[in-house]
C-alpha cells in the first residue's frame, strides 16, 4: 500500500533537499511508488540533478521499465562531472574497492550530494546500473562499451553482463 499516495500534491511539500532525503527512505524501504512520486516532482524541478536522476531510474527499474531508466542514467551520466578528487590507491582502497564491486550497492539510493562528494562512486553507480538495463533489453552491443568504462574491478554484475554477452555470440 503506498504510504504517501493519498497525500495531494506531495511533490510540493517541504524543500528539495527534505524531499530528496524522504524519496531516499521510501526507495530503501521499498515503498517504490511513493518515491517514483517524490523523485518524479524533484526531477520537474531539477532536470539535471544527477543523484535524482539516478534515484528516479531506480524506481523505472523496480517497476521493471528498463528503457525509460536505462535514459534516465545516460541523462545523469552526461552531466556528472569529473571532480578533481584524488582517490587514494593504496592496499586498503583496493581491498576495499574490490569487497564494494562485488556487491549490490549500486542498487541503493544515491544520496543528494554524492556526485559533488563522491564522484567516481556516483560515475560507477550509474554505469553499473546501465549494464543491468542493457541486459534486460538485451542491448548486447553497449554491454561491452560500458564494461570498459568501469575500472578494472571485479564488478558481479558487469560480469554476469559479459557472460550473457558471450553467450548471445
Amino acid at each position: 500500500m503506498a504510504l504517501l499516495g493519498s497525500i495531494p500534491k506531495m511533490d510540493g511539500l517541504g524543500n528539495f533537499s527534505s524531499r530528496f532525503e524522504l524519496g531516499c527512505q521510501l526507495l530503501e524501504r521499498g515503498a517504490h511508488a511513493d518515491a517514483y512520486l517524490l523523485f518524479s516532482g524533484l526531477y520537474r524541478e531539477k532536470e539535471y540533478h544527477v543523484a535524482a536522476l539516478y534515484n528516479l531510474a531506480l524506481c523505472h527499474v523496480a517497476a521493471g521499465q528498463w528503457e525509460p531508466s536505462l535514459r534516465l542514467l545516460e541523462r545523469a551520466l552526461s552531466h556528472l562531472r569529473k571532480s578533481s578528487v584524488t582517490t587514494p590507491r593504496d592496499d586498503t582502497y583496493q581491498a576495499l574497492a574490490k569487497r564494494q564491486a562485488a556487491g549490490r550497492s549500486y542498487l541503493f539510493p544515491l544520496p543528494e550530494s554524492a556526485p559533488t562528494l563522491a564522484p567516481e562512486y556516483t560515475r560507477e553507480c550509474i554505469l553499473r546500473l546501465m549494464v543491468d538495463a542493457c541486459a534486460a533489453c538485451a542491448m548486447w552491443e553497449q554491454i561491452q562499451a560500458l564494461a570498459e568504462q568501469l575500472p578494472d574491478l571485479e564488478y558481479a554484475n558487469v560480469q554476469i553482463a559479459l557472460k550473457l554477452l558471450q553467450e548471445q555470440e
